[in-house]
Protein backbone atom coordinates (compact mmCIF):
# COMPACT_ATOMS: atom_id res chain seq x y z
CA UNK A 1 0.00 0.00 0.00
CA UNK A 2 2.66 2.32 0.72
CA UNK A 3 4.27 2.20 -2.61
CA UNK A 4 0.62 2.97 -4.47
CA UNK A 5 0.71 6.60 -2.26
CA UNK A 6 4.26 7.40 -2.74
CA UNK A 7 2.98 6.87 -6.63
CA UNK A 8 -0.20 8.50 -6.38
CA UNK A 9 1.99 11.52 -4.47
CA UNK A 10 4.66 11.85 -7.53
CA UNK A 11 1.46 11.27 -9.96
CA UNK A 12 0.06 14.42 -8.06
CA UNK A 13 2.88 16.38 -8.21
CA UNK A 14 3.69 15.75 -11.99
CA UNK A 15 0.28 16.90 -13.04
CA UNK A 16 0.31 19.80 -10.55
CA UNK A 17 3.81 20.92 -12.35
CA UNK A 18 2.90 20.36 -15.55
CA UNK A 19 -0.36 22.63 -14.56
CA UNK A 20 2.36 25.20 -13.36
CA UNK A 21 4.11 25.40 -16.63
CA UNK A 22 1.15 25.49 -18.50
CA UNK A 23 0.18 28.42 -16.56
CA UNK A 24 3.86 29.57 -17.00
CA UNK A 25 3.39 29.32 -20.44
CA UNK A 26 0.18 31.38 -20.14
CA UNK A 27 1.64 34.26 -18.44
CA UNK A 28 4.23 34.08 -20.68
CA UNK A 29 2.03 34.67 -24.06
CA UNK A 30 0.44 37.39 -22.36
CA UNK A 31 3.33 39.31 -21.61
CA UNK A 32 4.25 38.55 -24.69
CA UNK A 33 0.69 39.75 -26.12
CA UNK A 34 1.43 43.06 -23.47
CA UNK A 35 4.86 43.35 -25.28
CA UNK A 36 3.93 43.71 -28.93
CA UNK A 37 1.02 45.91 -27.60
CA UNK A 38 3.55 48.21 -25.76
CA UNK A 39 6.11 48.50 -28.56
CA UNK A 40 3.19 48.82 -31.03
CA UNK A 41 2.04 51.80 -28.76
CA UNK A 42 5.15 53.35 -28.65
CA UNK A 43 5.42 52.60 -32.90
CA UNK A 44 2.40 54.68 -33.31
CA UNK A 45 3.77 57.78 -30.87
CA UNK A 46 6.29 58.55 -33.58
CA UNK A 47 4.85 60.55 -36.26
CA UNK A 48 7.06 59.68 -39.36
CA UNK A 49 6.74 61.33 -43.37
CA UNK A 50 5.34 58.65 -45.77
CA UNK A 51 8.33 59.66 -48.27
CA UNK A 52 11.70 61.62 -48.00
CA UNK A 53 11.73 65.28 -49.83
CA UNK A 54 12.11 68.70 -48.44
CA UNK A 55 9.53 70.25 -45.71
CA UNK A 56 7.60 72.79 -46.88
CA UNK A 57 5.72 74.19 -43.77
CA UNK A 58 5.63 72.67 -40.31
CA UNK A 59 2.32 73.53 -38.16
CA UNK A 60 3.77 71.67 -34.79
CA UNK A 61 6.61 71.46 -32.87
CA UNK A 62 8.91 68.62 -31.41
CA UNK A 63 7.80 67.62 -27.84
CA UNK A 64 3.54 68.37 -28.88
CA UNK A 65 1.27 65.95 -27.88
CA UNK A 66 -0.57 65.19 -31.32
CA UNK A 67 -3.77 63.22 -31.07
CA UNK A 68 -5.21 61.38 -33.78
CA UNK A 69 -9.12 62.06 -34.28
CA UNK A 70 -11.36 61.49 -37.99
CA UNK A 71 -10.03 63.97 -39.52
CA UNK A 72 -6.18 63.83 -39.51
CA UNK A 73 -4.40 66.95 -39.03
CA UNK A 74 -1.58 68.22 -41.07
CA UNK A 75 1.40 68.40 -39.64
CA UNK A 76 4.33 68.64 -42.20
CA UNK A 77 3.68 69.86 -46.01
CA UNK A 78 6.51 67.98 -47.70
CA UNK A 79 8.08 68.34 -51.23
CA UNK A 80 9.37 64.90 -52.50
CA UNK A 81 11.53 66.23 -55.19
CA UNK A 82 11.70 70.06 -56.48
CA UNK A 83 13.29 69.16 -59.73
CA UNK A 84 10.00 68.31 -60.65
CA UNK A 85 6.89 70.70 -60.35
CA UNK A 86 3.56 71.48 -61.49
CA UNK A 87 2.29 74.52 -63.07
CA UNK A 88 -1.35 75.17 -62.82
CA UNK A 89 -2.66 77.51 -65.08
CA UNK A 90 -6.15 78.54 -65.91
CA UNK A 91 -7.24 78.92 -69.08
CA UNK A 92 -10.09 81.04 -70.46
CA UNK A 93 -12.72 79.02 -72.13
CA UNK A 94 -12.63 80.64 -75.24
CA UNK A 95 -8.83 79.49 -75.33
CA UNK A 96 -9.48 75.05 -73.86
CA UNK A 97 -10.64 74.10 -76.92
CA UNK A 98 -6.80 74.26 -78.71
CA UNK A 99 -5.00 73.37 -75.37
CA UNK A 100 -3.50 69.51 -76.08
CA UNK A 101 -1.25 67.38 -73.96
CA UNK A 102 2.48 67.66 -74.87
CA UNK A 103 2.04 71.06 -76.16
CA UNK A 104 4.88 73.13 -75.15
CA UNK A 105 4.53 75.64 -72.31
CA UNK A 106 6.75 79.34 -71.63
CA UNK A 107 6.03 81.50 -68.40
CA UNK A 108 8.37 83.33 -66.33
CA UNK A 109 8.08 84.60 -62.59
CA UNK A 110 8.76 87.89 -60.75
CA UNK A 111 11.58 86.38 -59.39
CA UNK A 112 13.59 86.10 -62.31
CA UNK A 113 12.09 88.68 -64.70
CA UNK A 114 15.07 88.29 -67.19
CA UNK A 115 14.47 84.13 -67.48
CA UNK A 116 12.27 82.22 -69.72
CA UNK A 117 11.34 78.69 -68.15
CA UNK A 118 9.70 76.01 -70.84
CA UNK A 119 7.19 72.75 -69.59
CA UNK A 120 4.90 70.60 -71.34
CA UNK A 121 1.23 70.37 -70.74
CA UNK A 122 0.56 67.07 -68.78
CA UNK A 123 -3.46 67.76 -68.18
CA UNK A 124 -6.31 69.78 -69.40
CA UNK A 125 -9.18 69.52 -66.54
CA UNK A 126 -12.86 68.80 -67.51
CA UNK A 127 -14.47 70.69 -65.18
CA UNK A 128 -14.35 74.66 -65.18
CA UNK A 129 -14.38 76.98 -62.38
CA UNK A 130 -16.58 80.50 -62.19
CA UNK A 131 -14.65 82.79 -60.66
CA UNK A 132 -15.53 86.85 -60.93
CA UNK A 133 -18.49 85.26 -63.61
CA UNK A 134 -15.26 84.14 -66.20
CA UNK A 135 -14.91 80.36 -66.61
CA UNK A 136 -11.59 78.51 -66.62
CA UNK A 137 -10.12 75.32 -67.13
CA UNK A 138 -7.01 74.20 -64.76
CA UNK A 139 -4.39 73.33 -67.27
CA UNK A 140 -1.46 70.82 -65.28
CA UNK A 141 2.11 72.08 -66.59
CA UNK A 142 4.96 69.88 -65.76
CA UNK A 143 8.21 71.65 -65.28
CA UNK A 144 11.77 70.52 -64.92
CA UNK A 145 13.25 72.49 -62.00
CA UNK A 146 17.48 71.41 -61.85
CA UNK A 147 19.07 73.99 -60.86
CA UNK A 148 16.13 74.81 -57.62
CA UNK A 149 15.62 78.07 -59.02
CA UNK A 150 11.72 77.60 -58.74
CA UNK A 151 10.09 77.45 -55.59
CA UNK A 152 6.41 76.31 -54.45
CA UNK A 153 4.16 79.08 -54.12
CA UNK A 154 5.04 81.37 -57.36
CA UNK A 155 2.99 83.28 -59.09
CA UNK A 156 3.53 82.43 -62.97
CA UNK A 157 2.41 84.27 -66.16
CA UNK A 158 2.29 81.30 -68.98
CA UNK A 159 2.10 81.07 -72.80
CA UNK A 160 1.01 77.89 -74.57
CA UNK A 161 2.38 77.44 -78.10
CA UNK A 162 -0.81 76.12 -79.89
CA UNK A 163 0.61 76.58 -83.15
CA UNK A 164 4.16 77.51 -84.62
CA UNK A 165 4.36 79.03 -87.91
CA UNK A 166 7.58 80.09 -89.58
CA UNK A 167 8.87 83.14 -92.06
CA UNK A 168 5.08 84.73 -91.85
CA UNK A 169 3.79 88.45 -91.61
CA UNK A 170 3.27 90.23 -88.30
CA UNK A 171 1.87 93.29 -87.96
CA UNK A 172 0.86 95.06 -84.52
CA UNK A 173 -2.73 94.62 -83.37
CA UNK A 174 -2.93 98.72 -82.98
CA UNK A 175 -2.29 98.43 -87.02
CA UNK A 176 -5.65 96.62 -87.45
CA UNK A 177 -7.68 98.99 -85.18
CA UNK A 178 -6.97 102.31 -87.06
CA UNK A 179 -9.42 104.27 -88.94
CA UNK A 180 -8.66 107.22 -90.65
CA UNK A 181 -10.92 110.57 -90.22
CA UNK A 182 -13.85 110.54 -92.55
CA UNK A 183 -13.43 111.86 -96.31
CA UNK A 184 -9.42 111.96 -95.94
CA UNK A 185 -8.22 112.09 -99.15
CA UNK A 186 -5.87 109.89 -101.41
CA UNK A 187 -3.70 111.30 -104.11
CA UNK A 188 -5.04 114.73 -105.30
CA UNK A 189 -8.81 114.38 -105.89
CA UNK A 190 -9.44 110.73 -105.28
CA UNK A 191 -11.74 109.34 -102.12
CA UNK A 192 -12.23 106.49 -101.33
CA UNK A 193 -14.59 104.30 -99.23
CA UNK A 194 -14.08 102.26 -95.79
CA UNK A 195 -13.29 98.53 -96.68
CA UNK A 196 -15.20 95.86 -95.56
CA UNK A 197 -12.91 93.04 -93.41
CA UNK A 198 -9.85 93.41 -91.49
CA UNK A 199 -7.58 96.57 -92.93
CA UNK A 200 -3.91 96.86 -92.41
CA UNK A 201 -3.41 100.92 -93.61
CA UNK A 202 0.17 101.48 -95.39
CA UNK A 203 1.75 104.91 -96.35
CA UNK A 204 1.88 105.36 -99.64
CA UNK A 205 2.67 109.00 -101.09
CA UNK A 206 2.45 110.19 -97.05
CA UNK A 207 -1.21 109.46 -97.02
CA UNK A 208 -2.63 105.78 -95.85
CA UNK A 209 -4.03 103.02 -98.09
CA UNK A 210 -6.00 100.66 -97.43
CA UNK A 211 -4.94 96.94 -97.56
CA UNK A 212 -7.57 94.15 -97.25
CA UNK A 213 -5.92 91.25 -94.96
CA UNK A 214 -6.40 87.78 -93.93
CA UNK A 215 -5.81 87.18 -90.32
CA UNK A 216 -4.14 83.86 -89.65
CA UNK A 217 -3.25 83.70 -86.07
CA UNK A 218 -3.13 86.57 -83.44
CA UNK A 219 -1.98 87.01 -79.37
CA UNK A 220 -1.90 89.96 -77.20
CA UNK A 221 0.83 91.66 -79.49
CA UNK A 222 0.92 90.58 -82.76
CA UNK A 223 -1.46 89.50 -85.59
CA UNK A 224 -0.45 87.23 -88.99
CA UNK A 225 -1.90 88.69 -91.72
CA UNK A 226 -1.63 88.50 -95.63
CA UNK A 227 -2.61 90.91 -97.94
CA UNK A 228 -1.22 92.13 -101.35
CA UNK A 229 1.28 94.97 -101.11
CA UNK A 230 2.44 94.24 -97.29
CA UNK A 231 6.03 93.00 -96.77
CA UNK A 232 8.92 93.50 -94.48
CA UNK A 233 9.84 97.13 -94.13
CA UNK A 234 6.53 98.21 -95.67
CA UNK A 235 5.33 101.37 -93.28
CA UNK A 236 2.04 100.79 -91.88
CA UNK A 237 -0.30 103.58 -89.74
CA UNK A 238 -0.89 102.53 -86.03
CA UNK A 239 -2.46 106.00 -84.92
CA UNK A 240 -3.51 109.16 -86.21
CA UNK A 241 -1.99 112.55 -84.70
CA UNK A 242 -2.79 116.28 -84.89
CA UNK A 243 -0.37 118.42 -86.72
CA UNK A 244 1.79 120.56 -83.92
CA UNK A 245 3.37 124.04 -84.53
Amino acid sequence: HGTDVDRDAAAALVRRAEAELDGARARSRMASAGLRESNSTRARSVVRAPIDGIVLTRTVQPGQTVAATLAAPTLLTLAEDLRALSLHVDVDEADVARVRDGMEVRFSVDAHPDRAFTGRVERVAFAGRLVQNVVSYETIVSVRNDDLSLRPGMTATATIIVETRRGVLLVPNAALRFAPRAGLRVGRDRRWDAPRGPTVYRLEGGQPRPVSVRVLGADEARTQVEGEGLAPGVPIVLEEREATR
